[in-house]
This record gives structure tokens, sequence and C-alpha cells, in this order.
């Protein structure tokens, strides 16, 4: 069975960042292994970054982001060279969730865009991916209507 890590976000509570910057490693840096207090997003902008978060191992390059959760510990593989932006957020209504089944068709199959239950719905973010112009585009129009159906 092919599993896949979604974050499920009930509820549209804005999160609380409490850090976002850039950084720029180079070798022979090796991210410390830790479990943090709050989710760490990450975004490659080039090179790669080569991680663990608990037994599972990303090997991350341009494009490519990952939501790192505080429940599980991570740390880097190995020495590499990399340019990224992270953001540490807490937030209200998100957890980790595995499905062998995409859950974007299933919620979608349950809906419409205007329908009385689709401000309720759960929204699913996966866990990992790899982002391009287009990606974004469509990804942040979905996510604007979203928000404007819940107003």
């Amino acid at each position: 069975m092919n599993e896949k890590f979604f974050y499920e976000v009930t509820g549209f509570a804005a999160p609380k960042i409490s850090l976002c910057d850039t950084a720029h490693i180079r070798p022979p840096y090796v991210h410390f292994r830790r479990k943090a207090p709050e989710y760490i997003l990450y975004y490659i902008h080039s090179g790669e970054l080569a991680i663990r978060e608990d037994d599972r191992e990303y090997l991350l390059t341009e494009g490519h982001y990952i939501l790192l959760d505080p429940s599980c510990e991570h740390e880097g593989l190995r020495s590499t060279t990399c340019n990224f932006t992270y953001v540490h957020f807490s937030m209200n209504g998100i957890r980790m969730t595995v499905s062998a089944d995409d859950p974007f068709e299933a919620t979608a199959r349950k809906q419409t865009a205007f329908s009385e239950t689709s401000a309720s719905a759960p929204v699913f973010f996966p866990k990992c991916g790899h982002l391009d112009a287009e990606d974004i585009a469509e990804d942040f129009n979905t996510a604007l209507s979203r928000l404007l159906s819940c107003v």
C-alpha cells in the first residue's frame, strides 16, 4: 500500500507565526536533531536538503516544501548546500493523517464549492510536495475561493 501523509485542517483559525526567515546552509553544516514545539514549514529555493522525520527520509530540492510535525523528531541526514525559507507556527484544528486514497478527491465528491457544508468541511494539505508557478496560482485561487465561501 502506498500511504501518503496529509494534514487535515478543520476550522479556519489563523496560524500563529512565531518565526519566519530564510537560511543559507553550506557544508559542513548538518541540521541538528530536535523535536520542535510547533509546526515548521520549509520551502526550498535552491540546492537540496536531506532530512529525516521520525523514520521517514526526504530529499528536498528546488520548489519542494515539507511541513514538519511537532509530534515528530527531525534531523538532517547529511551536509548539503541549500537556500530555503522556514516558517515556525502553531495552529488549532490541524492534525497529521495517513491515507492510501487522495483526500482531495473524496472531499470534492462530498461537496460542491458553494454547498452549505463546504465551510465546515476539512481542508487537506499534503505533508510534502513540489510547487511551481502554475501550482501556486491554482492553489492560491482555490484557497481564496474556499475562504470567501466561509464569509
